[in-house]
């Protein structure tokens, strides 16, 4: 087998793809990103939603969704259980079953941030999308279920802190900082 020289040489045939080794052995491990969706993943995405952030175009803010809990069962004081996750858990089980993504989902209020300098320029503002909170808490699910697979696959080197939970490039930025000098 030669070396990769470059992109050109790589075999235009999408069939060699699918069935090469490595594919079909990624495949097989990549079940668990189709599971079906558990309760425990709704109410986890529903927890992580976020507060005092602008709406996207159905207009309901994370705390909608966050805050409608059950009382707890044994403290009346502690918030207990998501009660709109039963309601939730079909709709994103049949969104991963169907493939079908509902239109409402992707829908984005579109809106331009100034940054700094001339407010006359238009190169001065950058554009900031805010979609359905809905669409994010499925999202955020998937992408949760592609991480971990990711991650336990090897896919992701365990020194890689951009876009990883807990950790940022500073993380990386320190250390060069404290070995440079």
């Amino acid at each position: 087998a030669g070396a990769f020289t470059s992109f050109e040489s790589l075999p235009a045939d999408p069939g060699l793809w699918r069935n090469s080794p490595t594919v079909l052995a990624r495949k097989a491990t990549a079940v668990e990103l189709n599971a079906p969706i558990t309760l425990a993943e709704v109410e986890w995405a529903l927890g992580r939603m976020p507060f005092n952030k602008a709406t996207g175009p159905d207009n309901l803010p994370g705390e909608a969704w966050r805050c409608a809990r059950e009382p707890h069962a044994s403290n009346p004081d502690r918030p207990g259980g998501f009660m709109l996750a039963p309601v939730l858990h079909p709709l994103f089980s049949r969104i991963l079953a169907t493939n079908d993504f509902p239109s409402q989902f992707r829908v984005s209020n579109w809106g331009p941030i100034f940054k700094k300098g001339n407010l006359q320029d238009f190169g001065n503002y950058r554009g900031i999308a805010v979609g359905a909170v809905l669409g994010k808490a499925y999202m955020s699910i998937m992408d949760r279920r592609l991480a971990q697979w990711a991650y336990a696959e090897g896919l992701r080197h365990r020194a890689q802190a951009g876009f990883m939970q807990g950790l940022s490039t500073n993380h990386h930025q320190f250390i060069m900082r404290h070995l440079v000098t």
